[in-house]
């Protein structure tokens, strides 16, 4: 298994903040991909490749919603090497 981060701004990178813009947790919220909530906001974790699958891991420490930690994943349908910033084996 691997840890990656992702290059910002990316197509990998779009994808995953995307999905958490859409994400329904976030529905109703003026901005979805922020979610600002006493100075919290969606942080980006990591992406973990393991056996041909990228997993991006986001977390929420404070959710408007949930009132504490929210955690989502989101499943690449494709990851690109010049995608990749970094690379670390765990």
């Amino acid at each position: 298994m691997e840890l990656v981060l992702l290059i910002p701004e990316s197509e990998a990178w779009e994808e995953a903040w995307t999905f958490i813009h859409d994400h329904p947790i976030n529905e109703g919220l003026d901005e979805p991909s922020v979610a600002m909530n006493d100075g919290e906001a969606w942080q980006y974790v990591g992406t973990f490749l393991n056996n041909g699958k990228a997993i991006s891991s986001f977390r929420h420490r404070l959710h408007p919603k949930t009132g504490g930690l929210y955690n989502v994943s989101y499943e690449h349908k494709e990851l690109q090497e010049d995608q990749i910033q970094k690379k670390f084996k765990l």
